[in-house]
């Protein structure tokens, strides 16, 4: 009897909550932290205190099953205590290729000094991606709109209607 094989396991899908997850636990690493002094410094921006456990549920659900769903207080209470811009939490790790609304999302909010730095490492990733981002960004909207205008000021003494 054949032994079964078994499929790799597949990355989980990157969502815009698994994404703060990692860059939450990527922030207090860069900062030097451990869990229980980033609770610390983060209940100072919170209106109730995550306990320790919380945090590490939090910051486990990059990966985990359990996904929390980060709340834009959260986010921004991430942002204050971490000392980095909102638009941090949503940049996608080194290792993975961005969404388009990953993109999109950063692009957005006050993070162009972040995202300069960001396009170039993700155009060699993902060259495609980041290159169709680029036009659709570059070209102007058609406007369902038109206008007309009138070149004769009547009150100019002009020819108009």
């Amino acid at each position: 009897m054949p032994t079964p094989t078994r499929k790799p396991k597949k990355a989980p899908t990157l969502t815009p909550s698994r994404t703060v997850a990692y860059n939450l636990r990527r922030a207090r690493l860069e900062c030097g932290w451990g869990q229980k002094e980033a609770v610390t410094r983060l209940a100072e921006h919170l209106s109730r205190p995550w306990s320790v456990a919380t945090y590490s549920q939090a910051e486990r659900s990059a990966t985990g099953k359990r996904v929390r769903q980060f709340s834009a207080d959260e986010i921004a209470a991430f942002a204050w205590t971490f000392n980095r811009p909102v638009t941090f939490f949503f940049a996608a790790p080194e290792n993975q290729a961005p969404t388009a609304e990953q993109l999109r999302l950063l692009a957005t909010n006050d993070g162009s000094f972040y995202l300069s730095r960001r396009v170039e490492s993700f155009r060699r990733q993902a060259p495609k991606v980041v290159d169709e981002w680029l036009d659709e960004l570059s070209t102007p909207k058609k406007s369902p709109f038109t206008a007309e205008f009138v070149t004769d000021d009547p009150e100019a003494g002009g020819d108009g209607p």
